[in-house]
């Protein structure tokens, strides 16, 4: 039976980011409700100095909108491919690489096209 957390194991770490990941869901869903439904007066912003002017504020208020977006999109796709990569770590054995084929696949689709999508929202 396999432990808990063996060296060459990834489903602990897997679920420590799927945690990570839904706790981030729902920051940015929380995050862009206020936005979406909250609207606030441009004009202490431009007066503070805040931005330089009420066409400059809304244009910040829609890159935040998409930027809370695209994090709710790639949070979602980054939790769905550490699910897999949890549920394909805990087959087979280190010896047994047979049912564990498919885990180098979505490591690496973890590590080049996601962290390059989360790199795009920053």
């Amino acid at each position: 039976e396999p432990l808990l957390a063996a060296g060459d194991d990834l489903h602990l770490l897997s679920v420590i980011r799927i945690c990570l990941y839904l706790a981030e869901i729902a920051l940015a869903i929380s995050i862009t409700y206020y936005v979406l439904t909250n609207t606030h007066d441009p004009s202490p912003f431009v007066k503070f100095g805040c931005v330089r002017s009420v066409d400059t504020f809304h244009n910040w208020m829609i890159m935040a909108e998409a930027m809370c977006i695209f994090t709710i999109i790639g949070s979602v796709i980054a939790t769905g491919i550490s699910i897999a990569i949890c549920r394909v770590s805990r087959r087979g054995t280190p010896t047994d690489t047979a049912p564990r084929r498919l885990l180098v696949p979505l490591c690496k689709c973890n590590m080049v096209p996601v962290l390059l999508m989360k790199l795009s929202v920053l």
